[in-house]
């Protein structure tokens, strides 16, 4: 492992604006959600101009640092096949959310579509973009913490955004219809935090040694705790957007 304290305090700052910069664009589009710029919702306008943009720079940025270009090639294909799979669903979704969004809230077509065509378009925009993208963002989450090798101390900062990361993406994914997801998405990263420990004890160390091990930890907790919110503020997990198509 190394130690760079510049570098340690980069990947501090970049985090945290990976993790807050999304929470607060989507909670203040979200407070504006009835306002419409030309055929687009402010909040689909925000999420192409804006969001989707911001994701390609730092999911960018932490792929190219957890990467060793002395790894064999194929071991290169896979956090790069992953960034692939996350801004592939996250631009499926948002084509598909803007379609939707403007047949069914900027304007009442919803019962002129037919249902199979509605079916589609809610497939595509609630069912296989959420699946690449958060499949893919959380992929590459196991990635980075296969792949930190830079040494730092245990710091609130790690536990605290890794919490929030969890809860924000939790609401999201239980806001999609697809909480069941929560499931996989953490086997896949106690694996990733795990591997390859054969003892307790060096679970401990990397734990204290590892800035995304902590991170990650941290997201498991958050993911947990989002869904237990959602459930007891709503009484369910079926998101209205579901109705539609029953």
């Amino acid at each position: 492992m190394k130690t760079n304290k510049e570098e340690l305090y980069a990947n501090t700052l970049l985090r945290w604006m990976f993790v807050l910069f999304p929470i607060i664009t989507v909670i203040t589009t979200e407070l504006n959600k009835s306002v419409v710029i030309g055929k687009l919702r402010l909040v689909d306008l925000i999420d192409i101009t804006v969001l989707a943009p911001f994701f390609l720079i730092f999911l960018i940025i932490f792929t190219i640092k957890s990467v060793n270009y002395q790894c064999k090639p194929k071991k290169l294909f896979i956090p790069f096949f992953l960034l692939g799979i996350t801004l592939y669903g996250h631009s499926m979704h948002l084509t598909g959310n803007a379609i939707n969004t403007y047949a069914t809230e900027v304007n009442q077509y919803v019962d002129q579509i037919p249902l199979d065509l509605y079916q589609l378009i809610f497939f595509f925009d609630e069912n296989l973009g959420h699946w690449l993208f958060f499949g893919g963002i959380f992929g590459l989450l196991g990635v980075w913490i296969l792949n930190d090798d830079l040494r730092s101390k245990s710091t609130w900062q790690d536990w605290v955004s890794g919490l929030l990361w969890g809860i924000s993406y939790s609401i999201a994914i239980t806001e999609s219809s697809h909480p069941w997801l929560i499931i996989p998405i953490i086997i896949w990263l106690v694996f990733c935090i795990t591997y390859p420990i054969k003892i307790f004890s060096w679970m401990t160390i990397k734990i204290n040694s590892s800035s995304w091990v902590r991170f990650g930890i941290a997201s498991i907790i958050g993911l947990l705790i989002g869904i237990l919110l959602v459930y007891l503020l709503l009484g369910g997990l079926l998101q209205p957007s579901e109705i539609r198509i029953q």
